[in-house]
């Protein structure tokens, strides 16, 4: 549920130095210069050159002083570049309006949101009488396909302007009131991370007097989590919620139509709509949860080509979203996918709102997910110690605690790893009797060479406590029966692999595990039936023509973020194959 923040809120926000809509009572020019001096960050001014190159795609105008060319939360602003006079940029943080910077001639105005289809969490407002060149949202994706030397440029400043927002100023442009063991608190704190909003957390374990805190935003302990963004508070929040305020959920018009469809925002669904959206294809991608999939929950990837030093899967995942809105791919999370057919030539994919839209094709990378654990109470404590990912906001929680590990897999012992250099002790727990058959070898390496990590080989968690949270768990062993019963803050799950296909229902064949079959997988009487018109299905090709399965999704995947990435790449290959075959 969510309202637009009411005057009297708006005032006792700001006795808790809370100032969501902001006023003029910021820092002014001296204020703004310095706060970029801070971040060491010099704005890109735009030459001669490259204004005239811009000026064709926007239209002069001039400016009064005290006008405000866009605010936080302001529907499809324009990109705005200054011609004359000055600008000056303002966000949130610590509640209050702060100047983040004074733009001049040659400066163009904005950050990432422009391009990730976000509402804009600054304001822009002329501090001097001036001109500006605005340039529309269509004009401005215009721009930035077709003349690279300006849209680089454009990037490179958005991505960094994005990132002193995050560090200080502006920061506060969402903030989320929670607590930390709250399984609704996580995910919106992991939506707005995998999104890269700008936020700030406020833990209401920590808050002076909740209870008086809450009464100030008109909420109650009934309310929470709550989300305060320039423009609207909300109550109960989850991500869909936000996903609405932010501007980034996508409704489809009735009798829309895509040339591609990418169900699924892991490594095998962004690599297709990057590919897809880069070859011109209009491209659209669902995500359930949020964009990255299992490698977006990854503390690091130590085997993907080209980062020598590893990479988290955050990063990873953060760059390839950015690299497809960029290219022109829209990302909806999270957008829930529910059904498909076939009707009147075209694969119709069925929201989780009851909304369709038709597409000339569709891959399916919706990848698998950790089986959950066999424990009775586990409702209880998932979200509240444990776990299935192991990004900075889940090991945060349980920081200088015990902890445990649960699985074999390559996902577990990266994991394990990290997590020993900042819990206590970590626990790896493992079914079987050796870790040399599902894990890689650098990995047991460094496992075994980790003191702060102990492995229980033919052990499983079969039972957990706590009050609230967890606080400890039962280890059984396997063999002798025996089960110990140790205190952790902890259980991290990386335990098998379950086919995210349940949605589908008998659309598409799948394999005994439930992964999608595909091209030589599909038995004959499927591959030399009508539906192929005698000809081969194409690589990744389902057992409907036109929908194309790629990543761990895909039965008989090596289920590997690299393989990944090389399947969501050549499904689109194969989509143009198909494509040829129907026009």
């Amino acid at each position: 549920m969510w309202s637009h923040l009411t005057p009297t809120q708006l005032e006792n926000l700001a006795d808790f130095g809370i100032d969501p809509q902001g006023s003029a009572r910021g820092p002014g020019r001296a204020e703004a210069v310095a706060a970029a001096e801070r971040e060491g960050h010099e704005w890109v001014r735009f030459d001669e050159a490259q204004i005239s190159e811009v000026a064709a795609f926007g239209v002069e105008r001039e400016v009064a002083q005290g006008e405000i060319l866009f605010s936080a939360g302001d529907d499809d602003p324009s990109f705005f570049l200054v011609l004359e006079g000055e600008v000056e940029i303002f966000g949130l943080s610590d509640g209050e309006q702060v100047a983040i910077a004074m733009h001049s001639a040659g400066h163009f105005l904005g950050e990432l949101s422009l391009l990730l289809g976000q509402r804009p969490f600054i304001s822009a407002v002329a501090a001097s009488a001036g001109r500006v060149l605005v340039t529309d949202p269509v004009a401005f994706r215009h721009l930035m396909s077709t003349k690279p030397e300006i849209s680089d440029v454009i990037f490179r400043e958005f991505v960094a302007r994005r990132g002193i927002v995050n560090a200080g100023p502006g920061s506060g442009a969402v903030r989320i009131i929670g607590t930390r063991y709250s399984s609704e608190s996580m995910a919106l704190r992991s939506f707005v991370n995998h999104s890269q909003v700008p936020h700030v957390w406020i833990d209401l374990d920590e808050v002076d007097d909740a209870a008086t805190y809450l009464t100030s935003v008109g909420a109650t302990a009934h309310d929470v989590p709550i989300v305060i963004t320039a423009t609207a508070l909300l109550r109960g929040a989850t991500p869909a919620d936000l996903a609405e305020v932010l501007g980034v959920a996508h409704h489809v018009a009735p009798g829309e139509i895509s040339d591609l469809v990418v169900v699924g925002s892991g490594p095998a669904g962004l690599a297709a709509s990057i590919v897809g959206a880069a070859e011109g294809l209009g491209t659209w991608g669902y995500d359930r949860a949020n964009v990255g999939g299992q490698a977006g929950a990854s503390s690091r990837i130590e085997n993907y080509v080209g980062f020598p030093n590893g990479v988290s899967g955050d990063d990873l995942i953060a760059s390839a979203a950015i690299q497809a809105s960029r290219l022109g791919a829209v990302l909806s999370a999270p957008n829930d996918v529910v059904g498909l057919r076939v009707e009147n030539g075209y694969r119709v994919v069925v929201l989780a709102d009851g909304s369709e839209i038709a597409a000339r094709a569709v891959i399916i990378a919706t990848g698998a997910r950790y089986r959950r654990l066999d424990v009775e109470n586990l409702p209880e404590f998932e979200g509240a110690g444990v776990y299935y990912s192991t990004t900075e906001l889940e090991v945060r929680v349980c920081e200088e605690g015990d902890t445990i590990v649960i699985g074999g897999g390559n996902s577990a012992g990266q994991a394990a790893l990290y997590l020993a250099t900042r819990a206590r002790n970590v626990t790896l727990v493992i079914r079987r009797g050796n870790l040399t058959d599902t894990m890689s070898h650098y990995l047991i390496e460094r496992i075994e060479a980790d003191p702060r990590i102990q492995v229980r080989f033919n052990t499983e968690v079969t039972a957990l406590r706590g009050s609230g949270h967890l606080q400890g768990a039962t280890l059984s062993d396997r063999k002798s029966g025996e089960s110990q019963e140790v205190a952790c803050a902890g259980v991290f799950c990386f335990i098998g692999a379950v086919a995210a296909t349940a949605w589908l229902g008998d659309t598409l064949l799948l394999d005994d595990s439930g992964f999608i079959l595909v091209d030589r997988s599909l038995p004959d009487s499927v591959t030399e039936s009508p539906l192929f018109g005698g000809r081969e299905p194409f690589p990744f090709e389902t057992s409907v023509p036109g929908v194309f399965a790629a990543g761990d999704v895909r039965s008989g995947s090596l289920k590997r973020v690299a393989s990944a990435v090389g399947e969501g790449t050549n499904a689109v290959r194969s989509v143009f194959d198909y494509m040829a075959t129907i026009t």
